[in-house]
């Protein structure tokens, strides 16, 4: 139910905002990371999620990116 929710409805939504031309902004989770970086995660930080919620987050992100070009995804 997880992936349903939060990797294929991410998937979905930038279909749509690709076909109408829309921006889309997608605000994620910190559990997309393991927790270990003992300072702030940033953008650029390789992700590992631990957990089936995380991973589901995850592959949203990663099914946004591979939909639209120009997305803009914040963890």
């Amino acid at each position: 139910m997880a992936f349903k929710i939060n990797a294929a409805g991410p998937r979905n939504i930038a279909e749509i905002a690709k076909n109408k031309g829309a921006k889309l902004i997608h605000l994620s989770t910190d559990y997309v990371f393991d927790g270990t970086k003992t300072g702030a995660y940033v953008e650029t930080d390789p992700p590992h999620p631990l957990g089936v919620y995380g991973q589901s987050k995850y592959q949203g992100e990663v099914n946004i990116a591979e939909t639209l070009i120009n997305s803009l995804t914040q963890n």
